[in-house]
């Protein structure tokens, strides 16, 4: 596998790498998505599994959230790496 990103930001999940942008591209081609980053979320038994934080387009049928962005408007990986992080742990509590 190429990667084609920055190297922190692939997902270690069970031994393989996985290159964030490959996801990103395939959710992004969806016509009710406006823009979305994957991530890391930390799992006990693969290390790490990808999520997906997604905005859709005005009028989609989806929900919608907005995404952490830094000064300059790019998304901001690391907030969405730590509330995934808190996703999975709040889960785990509350299991």
């Amino acid at each position: 596998m190429h990667l084609t990103g920055r190297a922190k930001d692939v997902i270690i999940s069970g031994g393989h790498n996985i290159d964030p942008r490959v996801i990103e591209e395939a959710v992004q081609s969806l016509d009710e998505v406006a823009v979305c980053a994957a991530v890391a979320e930390p799992d006990a038994y693969a290390g790490e599994l990808p999520v997906v934080f997604v905005v859709v387009r005005t009028g989609a049928t989806l929900d919608s959230d907005a995404l952490p962005l830094t000064a300059i408007g790019k998304i901001f990986k690391p907030a969405l790496r730590a509330q995934a992080a808190q996703i999975k742990f709040t889960d785990m509590l509350c299991a």
